[in-house]
């Protein structure tokens, strides 16, 4: 007998509650039902569940009101350790409060789950069991909250920051904290709006339990007096991201669409809508009424017609063409090879940094203060631009290393195994990196070239396009980064340097001239989407036919085409396809950044595909 739902009340607002049924260890799961109005009237109290629903196939029974049903074996662990002996618990959990089966009803819970987290008494978070591995992490929180305790009261009385330690007894124990961060629940995309929007939280692991604020401030302690920053802070990048946005939003801080689906790109969803789906609650009603996205999981609306729907209700509204900025995905699937070039596939990680920034500061006006009105035909997939072509591409360099993906650790790792891992992976990046950089510096600022086009130094106009226009001349970081590189590359040693041995030499050659201070000056600067030199991550360096340099996505080629469009921060690069374009991405251009050549009067109409 399968289990049948009662159809939510039409007309209005409901939602149905979960009440578990008290139990004891060895005691099946049993629990009921209850439909009610929503918001909850006096005494409806709930507690909503944020979990990983986890493998699909592998399921264990429940019963729901006298019938069995199967639910994930990561649920029916979490309905366990939730469970009370002497009496009921009202839960609210998406996978048996919603009929799964129903596309209708689950589009309109989807709209209201924002709600649901925000009305609920306090949200309870379930990380998954605890392992061994993941015991001693939880071990040692309350020697790591002391230690936090203690150095916020010496810094307080003057103490400098970086004087303040963890015990160095607990220092080799992190790597078990660690692992707590960088279980399945914190990839998952629903999780960012469950955690941002909900007044309190308490977090179950296992048999362990602590509070969301607790568990945040002994992250920050850790990674502020015990963390090889560049490192592990990179391999934590989606819990920092749930952090971030919970801190945005309880801080009423506006984000567009566009803002929280870059930030959240990394995360992962059974269902490739609910990269957008799962992230408009973090929007407030007014942006949520502009764009008029609103959840559909109709079969045949597809995930392709949902993100060019997306795609074009953000150019539609915004007035300029910052999601053409949007990084290429680092591997190209189905859905992809499906999609307009010019339409993110929000299903994958990004490849590169983007170049600007998503936000309402504006980091570059290539077409000066211009807006967009964008035309589209064929079901939305062609978009036309008002436009023209400033230049061809005639060189494109070695193409760089693509971004690099969070490291990846296990709970059976030591903390010596995981530090090698690490440098072998900076090894890889690096070498790459090193390699493709020596090509541009030392094809770009050959001596035949002269003075760049702007009349400025072609080697500072090099640096200037390397870190993507973010140069600035008083910050000792970059300036070092860039000696540092050059020393590297063999630019200051001339064209028989470093570089021109076999690859097989080239990590002792870094090693040999440099490789700590190489290291230690990545180090100071802290890494993310706005960190300089990361944009030439996944990226070429190219030159034009009038002598423009760039910095340009890895895929551009010798013949493509730079353009600039109404509205966009960037110029763009195109490549002709018949009688329409298709975008490659955007690109830096030194010397046109800011509208110096952008002439309105030669603008038409270009279709994009």
């Amino acid at each position: 007998m399968s289990f049948h739902y009662e159809s939510l009340t039409e007309g209005c607002k409901a939602i149905r509650v979960l009440e578990l049924h008290p139990g004891r260890k060895g005691d099946g799961i049993a629990c009921s039902l209850k439909q009610c109005s929503f918001p909850p009237g006096d005494g409806a109290v709930y507690e909503p569940l944020s979990y990983c629903w986890g493998d699909a196939r592998n399921k264990a029974p429940i019963t729901v009101d006298g019938v069995s049903v199967e639910v994930t074996r990561n649920l029916h662990a979490a309905l366990l350790r939730l469970r009370l002996e002497d009496e009921d618990r009202r839960l609210w959990v998406d996978a048996i409060c919603i009929n799964q089966d129903d596309d209708d009803e689950k589009a309109i819970q989807v709209q209201m789950m924002k709600d649901i987290y925000q009305q609920g008494i306090r949200t309870l978070v379930w990380l998954g069991p605890a392992s061994s591995w993941i015991t001693r992490g939880f071990s040692i929180i309350p020697n790591i909250l002391k230690t936090s305790k203690v150095s916020k009261e010496k810094i307080s009385q003057g103490a400098s920051p970086a004087s303040v330690e963890l015990s160095s007894h607990y220092t080799p124990k992190l790597s078990q904290f660690l692992a707590i961060f960088e279980l399945p629940y914190f990839t998952r995309v629903w999780v960012i709006q469950e955690v941002a929007v909900s007044p309190s939280l308490e977090v179950f692991c296992g048999h362990h339990s602590i509070s969301w604020d607790s568990l945040i401030d002994a992250a920050d302690t850790s990674f502020a007096f015990g963390m090889d920053m560049f490192q592990e802070k990179r391999s934590l990048a989606l819990f920092w991201d749930v952090v971030h946005a919970r801190t945005s939003f309880q801080s009423k801080i506006k984000q567009t669409l566009l803002e929280v689906l870059i930030d959240h790109r990394g995360t992962s969803a059974t269902d490739t809508k609910d990269k957008i789906y799962a992230l408009l609650g973090l929007l407030d009603h007014e942006e949520l009424e502009s764009l008029s996205v609103v959840p559909n999981y109709q079969k045949e609306y597809t995930a392709i017609e949902t993100y060019i729907d997306t795609a074009n209700s953000i150019l539609r509204t915004t007035g300029n063409l910052d999601l053409l900025s949007v990084p290429s995905t680092l591997e190209s699937d189905l859905l992809a090879l499906q999609l307009p070039t010019w339409v993110p596939d929000w299903s994958k990680p990004p490849s590169s940094f983007p170049l600007i920034r998503f936000s309402n500061s504006r980091s570059f006006a290539a077409t000066g203060s211009s807006t967009s009105d964008p035309i589209f035909r064929n079901q939305g997939k062609l978009v036309g631009l008002a436009g023209y072509i400033f230049d061809e591409v005639e060189f494109v360099g070695y193409a760089s290393a693509d971004r690099p993906a969070p490291l990846a650790s296990t709970e059976r790792t030591n903390l010596l195994r995981r530090q090698f891992s690490s440098n072998m992976q900076f090894w890889f990046f690096e070498t790459q990196n090193l390699r493709a950089w020596k090509n541009w510096l030392h094809v770009i600022c050959s001596p035949s070239r002269g003075a760049y086009v702007t009349g400025e130094p072609m080697l500072d106009a090099f640096w200037t396009t390397f870190i993507g226009g973010y140069a600035l001349e008083d910050d000792d970081d970059i300036v070092e980064f860039r000696r540092t590189c050059e020393d590297l590359v063999g630019h200051r040693t001339g064209p028989s340097g470093l570089f021109d041995h076999s690859a097989f030499w080239i990590p002792y050659c870094i090693a040999a001239s440099g490789y700590k201070r190489w290291r230690d000056t990545i180090r100071r600067i802290p890494p993310g989407p706005e960190t300089p030199f990361l944009c030439a991550y996944g990226r070429s360096m190219f030159t034009t036919k009038d002598g423009y340099i760039g910095l340009g996505p890895k895929d551009m080629q010798k013949g493509d085409f730079i353009g600039l469009l109404e509205g966009g921060q960037m110029p763009y690069v195109l490549r002709r396809k018949g009688e329409i374009y298709e975008l490659i991405g955007d690109c830096y251009v030194h010397g046109i950044m800011q509208g110096e050549h952008f002439d309105k009067t030669r603008c038409e109409l270009i279709w994009i595909g």
